[in-house]
């Protein structure tokens, strides 16, 4: 077994990323990568909205790697817009939910840890997320 686990992720410009092609392009790109190499998680951009991800997330059942949903921030959003985000991860087939703010002062920091706090309890306890 590899001690390495690996992630696919494409990203587009308008996601922080270099592909520079379409989306089908981008899509056609991912589905090549899944069927020649196993990955453990692939990761995509919940911008990439419900066709891409939707395809993304059965092929990578198939090779059998988990699919983890990101959305980047430019700024820390409120605790109620991550949650809200978190739940459309989920609702959208998430098995990971990744959450990337930008921090600019400390309340930011404490804004994310106070989030991340709401989960191993209650009803988010079988929810996995990712959160900086």
């Amino acid at each position: 077994m590899r001690k390495t686990r690996l992630i696919l992720t494409v990203r587009n410009k308008k996601e922080g990323g270099e592909f520079r092609n379409g989306e089908e392009e981008r899509l056609k790109f991912i589905l090549k990568f899944l069927g020649k190499i196993k990955f453990e998680y692939v990761d995509v951009g919940l911008e990439g909205g419900n066709k891409l991800i939707g395809k993304v997330k059965a092929r990578a059942g198939k090779r059998g790697a988990k699919l983890i949903l990101s959305k980047h921030f430019s700024y820390t959003p409120s605790k109620k817009l991550m949650h809200k985000t978190y739940l459309k991860m989920k609702k959208m087939g998430a098995d990971v939910c990744k959450i990337v703010g930008t921090a600019k002062k400390k309340q930011d920091c404490k804004r994310m840890m106070e989030f991340l706090g709401g989960f191993g309890s209650g009803k988010e306890k079988k929810g996995k997320v990712i959160a900086f």
